[in-house]
């Protein structure tokens, strides 16, 4: 995926040399998001998948111990002490998600400024460029988008370090 989006940038910026000083400064504010978002979405990740155990541990104890539970007429604490693990583990999901949706809408605001540029730019060039290359760059632009959302949500997004 990033050499389909490699590739749409090289051609956009084929179709028209003035694409050329809009997509580095893109590329450089999109790592710099993503370095940024790294920071933060790591160790949250990682309490995620902490948060998760306790969940799984409480469910294989409290079904191997049922009748011992219902015996001593203990449910309501069980269905507390559970709700309690839910609750920890849904605010840390819900910061995780925060910060992947945070990460695709910044992804998807910068590519739409490359759009937006190519578009405007072949507005004010269309006296020196065809209309195949006019359609084929903003077409190109638009598929930029899309391959660079995909890419950098595999890349920065699913990609937990050990």
């Amino acid at each position: 995926m990033g050499m389909l989006a490699f590739g749409c940038a090289v051609f956009t910026a084929s179709s028209n040399p003035w694409n050329l000083t809009v997509i580095p400064v893109i590329v450089i504010l999109l790592f710099r998001f993503a370095i940024y978002y790294s920071k933060f979405s790591v160790p949250v990740k990682r309490l995620e998948s902490i948060s998760r155990s306790p969940i799984f541990s409480h469910l294989s104890t409290t079904i191997n111990g049922l009748t011992s539970i219902r015996c001593h007429g203990i449910e309501a604490h069980f269905i507390r002490q559970f709700h309690a693990y839910l609750d920890i583990y849904g605010k840390l999901y819900t910061h995780n998600s925060a910060s992947d949706r945070w990460q695709n809408l910044m992804t998807l605001w910068l590519a739409t400024v490359v759009l937006i540029f190519v578009v405007f730019l072949a507005i004010y060039l269309r006296d020196t460029m065809g209309p195949a290359e006019v359609g084929l760059s903003i077409v190109y632009a638009i598929n930029l988008i899309g391959y660079t959302q995909y890419s950098a949500l595999q890349v920065f997004c699913h990609h937990v370090p050990s």
